[in-house]
């Protein structure tokens, strides 16, 4: 009777803990997905978020603008678009985009001053369900002026 027993408690707690395993991979899986369509929220779909500007020389402005899509079902509402260097400024919609709506976001560059490699970051903050999306300006800016003892 005790094998019999043991047997049966050994069989439900597996199939207990099979079952419970099934439901965390289904979570896991859901949670890395485009957001299901029964989610309420706004959400910021853009067509890229890294743009490579070449090779410029110094003093050269750079202008691109980043192309989106509110795909969500709510207005989306841009709160705040933040950067790390006073020499990118950011453009962009302050009126609430509704579902199924663009817009663009634009980001100048002026390179004055600047010399080798740049990535420029820009930090969009939302009310979207992904409320925080990183744009890049990339790109090579080369001395302009000049060598020493010569004259432009």
């Amino acid at each position: 009777m005790k094998t019999i027993t043991s047997y049966l408690f050994f069989l439900l707690l597996w199939s207990f803990s099979s079952g419970s395993s099934d439901l965390i991979a289904q979570d896991s899986q859901t949670s890395l997905s485009a957001p299901a369509s029964e989610e309420r929220g706004a959400y910021i779909d853009l067509e890229e978020t890294v743009f490579d500007f070449g090779t410029i020389q110094t003093g050269d402005i750079i202008k691109h603008d980043f192309p989106f899509k509110n795909t969500g079902n709510e207005a989306l509402i841009l709160f705040k678009i933040s950067t790390t260097c006073g020499c990118t400024a950011p453009e962009w919609p302050r009126d609430p985009i509704p579902p199924g709506e663009t817009g663009e976001i634009s980001i100048r560059f002026d390179s004055k001053g600047k010399i080798g490699s740049q990535n420029k970051i820009v930090t969009v903050l939302s009310n979207a369900l992904n409320e925080s999306v990183i744009l890049s300006l990339r790109g090579v800016v080369k001395d302009s002026s000049p060598p020493r003892g010569q004259k432009k």
